[in-house]
């Protein structure tokens, strides 16, 4: 075919597509295409970036108007195509900062939501899961965990991180996890955090009864040059039985260290223990003499003078005490509680005024404290009277301890023989409870002093249902059951205890007598349980 010319009268052409494509019709019929792949070409790529640019300045306007992210530019949105993972990891940095901000001004659900979808798109963002951690705590601990460990070995040089994993694990009795994972990062950890995640390690083995373990870490990372590895090491003489040497090992280094106030502490608690109310009270002043804004050490001074009987004393020092530190809601708490120990019920009640006075104070905890004294001083009628006014004039002072003072009133309607009315208030109390472990252990503690072990029993196998690994409930449960001389459980929950975390000396001497005695001759595998008792005493 002869080459087309626009001038040519022997080609007909016929508009496809105007501007880009037609057919020429030549001589026979014969046709071809022809399409305009410059001026094609050229159309298509200046609408290609006439799109593109208003599709990045449409992103742009959305994503610092809409989204608010404030760290996106013009000049960085241009390139988010060609660098989509680096755009998410920024953005995620963003809004995990976003989420700091919120938890530091308490804005915590905008928080959680920032930080967990930060988190997804910049994962080694250390802060931002330290904090995301904190929230699971909140919901299920196993979260927190599996979260830390997600990027624990890129964190091994961060202290606080390391910090907040391990402590985790012990208070959520995970003692065999964190021996697991501290070798493990041991090998691997630099020089700088040997010693924190060696200690940890310590401290696991110490709960689990495995002093020589614990002590063989304490030498081989030199732990005692640590507060909390001297502390360890003090705590391993004390459970091995060895009482005196722990405490002439805090006294004969006491210059060795600076924190002297928490050695102090301790030496207190150990003479307690101790009743050597003398040198308790001692270390009580000294402490109150270094430090005039530490009125726990006056609580514990008080406490020590009403064990030994130094009514006098005791008198001058809560005046003191009372004049000291009397606006300071948090001492006053503290003093409320020592009330209930000293069956102080004209303390428990001048507080329980102040706190109805004073302003933006909790009158929810001196009120529940009030009728803990009444009950403790074998006045209980005193404490429902109140108990029972405040739910009918002031509900609003109790909130969300509605479920204490609940427990409060049983306990005190069962110290007076009303049955009914105490297994009223127990009910509601399990229904509606959502306290801690310590708060359970508290109300079971409650009823145990007024002789009401089989609701004490009642409330620690609910709490244990729930918290399955606590170690505390369940040597309280085991308490119970040998108090009540119950056999059927006992072989279960000493065995799920022992592989927890080792019970407490003084309930494994208890365990071990009171199988031993005719009581128990019935028990199953009774033998096997005593020679694992003895083996754990002898440690």
């Amino acid at each position: 075919m002869k080459h087309y010319a626009p001038h040519d009268a022997e080609f007909q052409k016929q508009t496809i597509l105007p501007w880009f494509v037609y057919r020429v019709i030549g001589r026979e019929r014969k046709w071809k295409l022809v399409i305009l792949w410059k001026r094609l070409l050229a159309v298509f790529f200046s609408l290609a970036f006439v799109g593109y640019f208003s599709g990045i300045t449409a992103f742009y306007f959305y994503a610092k108007d809409v989204k608010k992210y404030d760290f996106l530019t013009y000049k960085k949105a241009l390139f988010v195509p060609f660098n989509i993972s680096g755009f998410k990891r920024e953005m995620g940095e963003f809004q995990i900062q976003s989420g700091l901000k919120f938890f530091e001004e308490k804005m915590y659900a905008d928080a959680f939501i920032l930080l967990r979808s930060g988190l997804a798109k910049a994962p080694d963002h250390s802060q931002g899961r330290i904090i995301l951690a904190q929230f699971y705590l909140q919901q299920q601990y196993t979260f927190a965990i599996k979260l830390l460990e997600e990027a624990l070995d890129q964190n091994l040089s961060n202290k606080d991180y390391l910090l907040l994993y391990f402590q985790i694990l012990m208070a959520y009795h995970q003692d065999k996890m964190a021996i697991e994972q501290a070798e493990r990062l041991l090998k691997i950890a630099g020089v700088g955090q040997k010693q924190l995640i060696a200690y940890f390690a310590a401290a696991a083995h110490v709960h689990r009864g495995n002093y020589d373990q614990a002590e063989g870490l304490i030498k081989q990372y030199r732990l005692m040059e640590t507060m909390d590895g001297f502390f360890l090491a003090s705590n391993i003489l004390w459970e091995r039985g060895n009482q005196q040497a722990a405490i002439d090992m805090l006294e004969s280094q006491m210059e060795r260290y600076q924190a002297k106030l928490q050695i102090y502490q301790r030496l207190t608690q150990y003479h307690l223990q101790m009743k050597n109310y003398d040198q308790a009270r001692r270390y009580c002043i000294l402490r109150s003499s270094m430090d005039t804004e530490a009125f726990g050490a006056g609580i514990d001074l008080l406490h020590v003078l009403s064990l030994n009987k130094e009514d006098e004393r005791k008198e001058q020092e809560l005046a003191k005490f009372l004049k000291q530190y009397g606006q300071n809601q948090d001492a006053m708490k503290l003093l409320s509680m020592y009330a209930i120990m000293d069956k102080n019920m004209t303390l428990a009640d001048d507080l329980c005024v102040k706190a109805q006075t004073a302003s933006g104070w909790d009158v929810g905890v001196f009120t529940i404290n009030y009728i803990k004294t009444t009950i403790a001083a074998g006045n209980g009628e005193l404490g429902i009277a109140r108990g029972e006014r405040v739910l009918k004039e002031r509900p609003d002072w109790l909130e969300k301890m509605r479920g204490l003072l609940s427990s409060q009133l049983s306990v005190a309607y069962y110290a007076k023989n009303n049955k009914n009315a105490s297994d009223v208030h127990l009910n509601e109390f399990l229904k509606n409870r959502n306290e801690q472990p310590t708060v359970l252990l508290g109300v079971a503690k409650s009823f145990e002093d007024v002789g009401a072990l089989q609701q004490a029993r009642r409330i620690l196998l609910d709490a244990h249902g729930s918290n399955a690994r606590n170690h505390q409930i369940l040597s309280e449960l085991i308490r119970i059951e040998l108090a009540m001389g119950n056999a059927t459980h006992l072989r279960e929950y000493l065995e799920k205890l022992l592989e927890i975390r080792k019970p407490p000396r003084e309930l494994l001497l208890k365990a071990y007598n009171e199988l031993a005695s005719d009581r128990f001759i019935f028990a199953k595998n009774r033998k096997q349980l005593l020679i694992d008792l003895s083996t754990l005493l002898n440690k």
